[in-house]
Order: C-alpha cells, then structure tokens, then sequence
C-alpha cells in the first residue's frame, strides 16, 4: 500500500481536530467584500494568461431564508473580460461558474463609491496546478475502505480503483468528450488529445452501487510534459476536497474545493 505525500494543500484556513476520540474536519473561509463602481470589469487569468469563453456570474447574497439569485451572467471575451454595467447598490457575489472548479468574490456596489472602489477585478481560474501529461492513459488507485471509517481517515490504504467511471470535459466549453470505466486493476485509456487543459471527472460507487462525484482533476495535455503516461491516485484531503497525484513523476496538487 502507499501512502501519498501532497505538496499543497487545499486553499482556505484548514484544521484537523480530535474531539471525543473522533476525527473532525473544520475549515473556515472569511473575506471582505471589494467596493466596486455600479459598472466594473471582471478579467480571468491563468497564470497571466487570459482565458476566454468562460462564465462570469453576478448573483445576489443569501439573506435569510433566501438562497442566492443569479442577477446577470456574462462570457469573457478573447482578452478574459466581462462588464457589468449600472448594476443596483448592494452586496453581490461575483465568480466564475462552471461546474468543476467555479470561484467567486464578494463585492460591495455603491452609487457613489470612496477612492478605494476599484472598477477591474481579477479572478485565478481554475486556481489549482493540472497534471501535465504527454497522454490520457495509464493506472488509477485511491483509497481502500477496511469498513472503519475512522481508521481510514487516520491511516488511509491505497490500492486499484476498478469500475470506476472517468468522464472526461473540455475545461472551457465544459462538453464531454469521452467516458469510460477502469478496469479491475484500474487500467484506463483516452484516445490522443490536442494540447490543452481538460478536467477528468471521477465516479466510483458507494456501497448501493449509485455512482456518485468524487471531484475532478484538471489534466493539461502536453507533448514536452515529463510525464508520458498518467498513474492517477487519488485520496480524500482536508477540507472535503479531492487531492491527486501521478506516480508517472508529476507534482501533486490539492484541487477539489466545492
């Protein structure tokens, strides 16, 4: 069995307590919201580069018994942006919308907004490190249940993940482009792919047999990558997010933050 040795952890403020004998998760996130012009800008950017085509969503903040309401949604264009324009005074949530790796940012709009307002905001997409590969093919493992819940959150064990379906998506367009499931020893194979990024969305089943979401991987194809093939682990990190691995010699990362 192996154990995998994560080099980043999942974003926000993330402790692991032991209370009454149990293990406990507690993450916590605060922000204040950005003062913003009732017209402002939103860019997406991937390590400086803009990405197009992606969804910019402005929605209202919960109040109460009220759950968020999507005010206006907006494409980024070739350079990345998105305006809102004469949008009402009040407290919004501003964020990418996509349903692998979706982010946003709480902003105050004010009539008349101080010196401090800002008229461009930038948001990080997807905001985690892919797995840079050369092809979309090789061995998936992950966690092995022992039937002790506790045990396996404090000393998880790793084996062949068979019957597991992979869905893999573009990562802009979101359109699925090929699914299929690992075999017993957890062998799988994707025909070639252009260079770019993709997300591989991994479905085991519980024990009624219901296959259900274990988060995605953001794959980048690449034919310089170091890395020619991909053995996927994957494990349950801190924070209920997915992290993952490739034994092939790439960096791991901690990506799942739904």
């Amino acid at each position: 069995m192996r154990n995998p040795r994560p080099r980043a952890m999942s974003i926000g403020y993330c402790c692991i307590l032991f209370l009454a004998g149990e293990l406990a998760n507690a993450c916590s996130e605060s922000s204040m919201p950005t003062e913003v012009s009732p017209s402002f800008s939103v860019q997406i950017l991937n390590e400086g580069e803009a990405i197009a085509g992606l969804k910019i969503e402005l929605s209202t903040e919960p109040k109460g018994d009220q759950e968020s309401r999507t005010v206006l949604i907006l494409v980024s264009d070739s350079k990345g942006w998105a305006t809102f324009r004469a949008v009402e005074p009040g407290l919004y949530f501003v964020g990418i919308k996509h349903a692998a790796f979706s982010s946003s940012e709480e902003i105050l709009v004010k009539t008349h907004p101080s010196k401090n307002a800002t008229e461009k905001l930038t948001l990080e997409w997807p905001g985690v490190e892919p797995l840079k590969v050369q092809s979309l093919s090789g061995f998936l493992d992950g966690p092995v249940s022992s039937g002790q819940p506790l045990e396996d959150q404090v000393h998880p064990r790793y084996g062949p993940l068979g019957d597991v379906r992979l869905t893999l998506s573009d990562a802009i367009s979101e359109e699925l482009l090929e699914s299929q499931v690992s075999s017993a020893s957890g062998a799988f194979g994707f025909r070639p792919l252009a260079a770019g990024l993709y997300f591989l969305d991994i479905e085991p089943q519980n024990n009624q047999g219901t296959r259900y979401s274990m988060g995605f991987v953001p794959i980048e194809i690449d034919p310089s990558a170091k890395a020619s093939i991909l053995n996927l682990q994957v494990f349950h990190a801190i924070c209920g997010s997915l992290g993952y691995v490739n034994r092939d010699g790439t960096d791991s990362t901690n990506a799942q933050t739904h």
